[in-house]
């Protein structure tokens, strides 16, 4: 049986949700997960294959011609000063490494950062890889989701500037709607979270950057509404007006949207649809396939 050691930042958080998933499916490898701060290189010698799930800096990465590297994240090659290829090629300094000597395949995972790094790889497979949602803990009952007649928004993840919490807030307030909120300082557990939904009927993603956008999968999974700036694979995810609302990164859309948001039926209506978009396309019983496919281009094709 082939090993793959999976590494994630941190215990915990996203990543770490995401490593277990491929752990739990995968059953024919036998696959590992460890975290940056522990010694890689070394625990790279005991697995054919390391999976690091993000250019996070590590204290020695394992041989490039062993790794696969994956990119979850828009920020780091929209802010970087050339783009794209700038991280491809010499990293960010302080905050990932370069991609290119770091790995034998590389990939990615929402549409808008393939065709911005598919003219930048030439020297190795890039792959669209995309993450799911755990549909079995984060399944729908339009019952126990808040369905009165006010809106009430959720907000989860890093309450940071990129995430626009404060705009959502203040729109909020002066709207006089509620808003409740799971975050990093104040994390819950994967089992933890649907309850925090449920007592939400519209989610709202504000964020400046996205992957794939995490937060948007596991709310519409419970039965959600949302509400979406056009970041990550937002607008692969949501029909506009049909199965959610996307709208430009500015306090007077997201007013708009919430005030569309009041009409129950409107709203219970987007929910249903985004639901089933979520539960038949984005489940990880679904996408795990990538990631199947993805570890056997490089036993076969790459290795």
């Amino acid at each position: 049986m082939k090993k793959i050691l999976i590494v994630a930042d941190e215990p915990g958080w996203i990543f770490d949700r995401h490593a277990h998933e491929i752990q739990k499916r995968l059953t024919e490898y036998d696959i590992q997960v460890a975290y940056r701060r522990q010694n890689i290189y070394e625990l790279s010698k005991q697995f054919d294959l390391v999976y690091v799930m993000d250019p996070i800096p590590l204290r020695q990465y394992p041989p490039k011609e062993k790794t696969i590297l994956g990119l979850r994240c828009q920020f780091l090659y929209e802010e970087h000063p050339e783009g794209p290829g700038g991280l491809y090629y010499n990293g960010f300094p302080g905050r990932c490494v370069s991609i290119r000597d770091k790995c034998c395949i590389f990939h990615v995972v929402n549409v808008n950062q393939f065709e911005s790094f598919r003219p930048v790889v030439k020297d190795k497979p890039l792959v669209l890889a995309q993450h799911g949602v755990d549909t079995s803990i984060f399944c729908h009952n339009f019952n126990k989701v808040y369905n009165g007649d006010d809106v009430r928004v959720s907000l989860s993840g890093r309450a940071t500037a990129n995430k626009g919490f404060g705009e959502v807030k203040r729109v909020c307030d002066d709207m006089g709607l509620k808003v409740i909120a799971a975050t990093y300082r104040r994390r819950l557990s994967k089992e933890e979270m649907p309850s925090f939904y449920q007592k939400a009927n519209v989610h709202v993603c504000f964020s400046a950057s996205e992957g794939l956008n995490n937060v948007i999968m596991e709310a519409g999974a419970i039965g959600l509404a949302p509400i979406a700036t056009r970041t990550g694979a937002a607008e692969e995810m949501i029909k506009d007006g049909f199965s959610g609302l996307l709208i430009d990164r500015k306090e007077d859309s997201l007013r708009n949207a919430l005030e569309t948001m009041k009409d129950p039926e409107a709203r219970k209506a987007m929910a249903e649809q985004f639901c089933l978009t979520i539960h038949t396309s984005w489940s990880w019983d679904v996408r795990i396939k990538d990631f199947r496919d993805m570890f056997e281009l490089y036993f076969v094709e790459v290795s």
